[in-house]
């Protein structure tokens, strides 16, 4: 249920915001909403979902050149290293690198027997690569197949392998054998210790251009980067020349990194760096920037155009019906018709009927106004003059037909205020006049009081706020009337109209244990303590005796009608407290507020 009333405040909320717009701004807000705003959100939604899609299909094609790009170098390597395990695990070679030879001539003479009975050369065919093995043994004469160990001990090479003291290691470097011409190379080295023996090492290099012209002739659509560390070592895009040192990567390449894939090598962590390709998206958006502005002219542009038309063909027609009603009050006795009506639709509609109301009003002037105008002018002195005599014979449903003929009046002339503060106050003479029935309801006498006070509104203005409560169960419980509204009036009358600045009255009607408890408070001027004083005596004793004594009448009338009512057992209290406010509170027996009519006199406790 709270729920539902939050929502329900909340519509009444937008629907009472939404009123006070002209029709003017409500069309365009409702083209901003309907048509500019859902525009503008599905073309995000599009443009967001192509640039995600490109984005991915970008992302799909820079992981499959790393993935090529790493198959290219996991095979050349692997590759390499299958050759030096055919030398790992060659027995002969082992032998013959392990003896110790007394002289040149002899160390040939085995070397020429290696040669002939061993696959020395039989694994390199084809492969572009060189190999050489290096044992720990001065016997060996260097050559183009054999050298001794100690002769590149401190070499680059060497000295990372003895680093890292792995059986299996892969090292890029370059190499100078030529000092003139640097020469980039990728080696594998490898422990031979299979057999045992002498320390003995193969070193087997790889042909640098093998993994490079792969790279290049892939002749992928973006720069491709292989790299250690920020070394660049193989590059689609510069850094290819293979007598050079090896190139770097700047802060600027990393930047534009798209994708990184990881390999290892014996060793070596390389990464594959794959750069972002420029977005075919904004390439799209620019190469048909023209065509999408045009379509953006036609889509909002255009609609404003035939918006502004309907815009129009409302407001203008509205507007002249609306001055037309404006100027009802400024036609003194006839009311002036729409010359032209305009269209076909409701509004046109509207317009004719306003017309023909103009017409029926205009002969109702000349029929009821103005033809007995003199008539009445001659009767004004004779009824003024019966007035006096007349006032206590006055049929009181004379007076509310005539309030009522005054309010109709009045809401045909479109004086609204005028018209409720007769309302109200019709229903404040109907209830005070009939004394057929002095006993009525709790919500019938909170209805008069909402009445009085509604009126009491037109005088204090923002200087009165008042609120009202009563309990479910109390709205069916008889009080005598005039009860909760002479206490009203009191509050009114002696504690607001005295304030300076605003106040409130607050009515509560509620059920305490056995008595139905009536409260009328106000934050007005208060009193002093003497008077508080009378006032709680006169209202407690209150008698016919205390009516002729004056005072204040009307609240010790009430008293003594709810002492009556009661049998005596009603109880008052009143609190008050200077320039705080005043509260009166009845408390009545409920089995008394059951009844709809005085108890009988045998039955009453009335004071003299």
């Amino acid at each position: 249920m709270g729920l539902k009333r939050y929502i329900k405040r909340a519509v009444d909320s937008s629907n009472e915001i939404l009123d006070s717009f002209p029709i003017k701004k409500k069309l365009y807000y409702l083209y901003i909403m309907c048509i500019i705003i859902p525009i503008v959100i599905l073309d995000s939604v599009f443009l967001s979902n192509l640039a995600n899609s490109e984005v991915k299909r970008q992302e799909n094609e820079m992981a499959n050149i790393a993935q090529a790009v790493q198959y290219n170098l996991t095979k050349t390597i692997d590759d390499a290293v299958f050759i030096t395990k055919d030398y790992y695990l060659n027995e002969k070679i082992s032998v013959f690198l392990n003896e110790q030879y007394s002289s040149p001539y002899v160390y040939f003479e085995n070397f020429q027997k290696l040669k002939d009975n061993s696959i020395f050369d039989v694994s390199l065919v084809g492969r572009n690569a060189t190999l050489k093995i290096y044992a720990d043994n001065d016997s060996i004469i260097d050559g183009s197949e054999f050298g001794s160990l100690s002769m590149v001990e401190n070499q680059k090479w060497c000295k990372y392998y003895q680093e890292h003291n792995r059986d299996l290691v892969v090292y890029p470097y370059v190499s100078y054998d030529r000092p003139e011409a640097p020469t980039r190379s990728i080696c594998v080295i490898r422990r031979l210790n299979y057999y045992g023996g002498c320390e003995k090492i193969m070193k087997l290099n790889i042909d640098y251009s093998v993994i490079e012209n792969a790279l290049l002739n892939s002749k992928y659509a973006v720069p491709v980067y292989v790299c250690s560390g920020k070394t660049i070592l193989y590059a689609n895009r510069g850094n290819t020349s293979t007598s050079a040192e090896f190139g770097a990567l700047s802060l600027k390449d990393l930047e534009d990194v798209g994708y990184t894939q990881s390999v290892s090598f014996y060793t070596q962590d390389w990464n594959i760096y794959v750069m972002r390709p420029q977005s075919s998206v904004i390439s799209m958006l620019q190469n048909n920037i023209s065509l999408i502005l045009t379509m953006l002219a036609l889509s909002i542009f255009v609609p404003i155009l035939f918006m502004y038309s309907f815009n129009r063909s409302f407001t203008q027609r509205l507007g002249e019906l609306s001055r037309h009603f404006s100027s009802i009050d400024k036609n003194g006795d006839t009311l002036k018709p729409i010359g032209s009506v305009r269209g076909k639709d409701e509004i046109a509609d509207l317009m004719q009927d306003y017309n023909q109301m103009v017409r029926r009003i205009n002969d109702l002037i000349q029929v009821v106004y103005k033809g007995k105008l003199k008539e009445q002018e001659a009767d004004i002195a004779r009824q003024n003059a019966e007035v006096l005599a007349l006032q206590s014979q006055i049929n009181p449903h004379f007076l509310f037909n005539a309030l009522e003929s005054i309010r109709m009046h009045s809401v045909l002339k479109h004086e609204e205020e005028t018209a409720e503060m007769i309302c109200k106050l019709s229903v404040m003479m109907r209830q005070s006049v009939d004394w057929g029935q002095d006993v009525v309801t709790v919500a019938e006498e909170v209805q008069f009081a909402e009445a009085y006070l509604q009126l009491q509104k037109y005088r204090f203005g923002e200087q009165l706020s008042y609120k009202i409560s009563v309990a479910p169960e109390c709205r069916n419980c008889y009080i005598p009337k005039l009860t909760i509204v002479t206490f009203t009036e009191n509050a009114c009358v002696h504690g607001i109209e005295g304030k300076s600045g605003p106040g409130w009255i607050f009515i509560e009607v509620s059920r305490s244990g056995d008595n139905v408890v009536l409260e009328v408070e106000d934050t007005g001027i208060g009193m002093p303590p003497d008077k508080l004083r009378a006032l709680q005596e006169s209202m407690q004793n209150a008698s016919i005796r205390r009516l002729h004594q004056g005072g204040r009448v009307g609240v010790v009338n009430a008293c003594f009608r709810l002492r009556a009512f009661t049998g005596g057992r009603a109880c008052f209290q009143v609190e008050s407290e200077e320039k705080v406010g005043c509260t009166v509170t009845i408390h009545l027996p409920v089995d008394c507020t059951r009844r709809r009519t005085y108890p009988s006199a045998d039955s009453e406790e009335t004071s003299g």
